[in-house]
Order: structure tokens, then sequence, then C-alpha cells
């Protein structure tokens, strides 16, 4: 009830053959959710963006309770906890998103500049150069391409007796 097929195309339509596992029938769809990540038969992963968004939102109003109570935690700590509890949401998948449409990078980039300006205690119009070098962080697409590019580096150099290059 698991198994499901999905072929990688932009065509609107499934493809005509049909597989079967013990005389059942596989069902065709587009897109499915392998290890946490959606992935979308057009490989956009925009789906997965919305995924971790969605998840990560939550979090967020966390934060806005956090840095809006009268008893208030202090920036620093408003920071701490977007570095430990939110960033690692929206970066998941980071291999995967490296190769992301646009559109994907700047949903996950939204959320993170809402989260900061939010821990910063900054007005929502409040420039956002300055709200990520006042929060001491990078773009969501440059520390996504780093996560990936530091992951190929671990694969590149693991003994060729390593699952990885089999």
């Amino acid at each position: 009830s698991k198994t499901k097929a999905m072929a990688w195309t932009r065509s609107h339509f499934f493809p005509t053959f049909t597989f079967s596992l013990y005389n059942n029938q596989i069902e065709w769809v587009r897109s499915f959710k392998y290890l946490g990540v959606v992935l979308d038969d057009t490989l956009s992963f925009t789906l997965h963006a919305k995924h971790i968004c969605a998840r990560a939102s939550k979090r967020v109003s966390v934060l806005k309770h956090l840095a809006g109570s009268p008893y208030g935690a202090t920036q620093k700590t408003l920071l701490h906890y977007y570095k430990s509890c939110i960033r690692p949401i929206l970066e998941y998948g980071s291999v995967a998103l490296s190769i992301a449409c646009p559109s994907a990078i700047k949903r996950i980039e939204t959320m993170q500049n809402t989260a900061l300006r939010i821990a910063l205690r900054l007005p929502y119009h409040a420039r956002t150069t300055f709200v990520l070098v006042e929060a001491g962080c990078s773009t969501m697409d440059d520390r996504l391409n780093t996560l990936a590019m530091s992951t190929w580096a671990k694969i590149k150099s693991a003994p060729d007796t390593h699952p990885f290059h089999q």
C-alpha cells in the first residue's frame, strides 16, 4: 500500500503502462514523500519547500510568543532558538534543495527572514541585508549550497569501500 510509481516529466499525463506487484496495481502519483523530502514529478521541490515552511511556521509562532512576552527572552536567546529549532527544519534536504527552482528557495528565504525579524524585534519593512548582517546569518540559498557542497565533499573523501561508491 505504501509503494507508488512516479515519472519525472513535465507532461500532465501519467504514463500509459502499469506496474503490478503481487497482483496489486501500483498507483501513479505526482508527488511522494521519501525520508522526509517531498519529491514532485518536475523535481522543482516547491512542494518540499511548502512542507518545510509549514512545519517551521509552527515554531515561528513559538518565537513570536517568546519575543512578545512581557517577561520576554533576550535577543541572544531568540536567535539561539532560531538557529537551533527553526533553521534545521528549513535546511532539511539541503542536498536536494541545491537543485530546487528559485521560487522554492525564495519561499524558504522568506520564512527565514520573517523568523529573524521576529528574533531581532525588527519591523517588517527592515531591509533583508541588514537583518542578515545583524543576525550573523547568510542567505538560505548560500547556506543550502554550502551544506550541499560539504556533503558532496564528505562523499568524495570516503574510502572506496564505502557504500556511497557502489
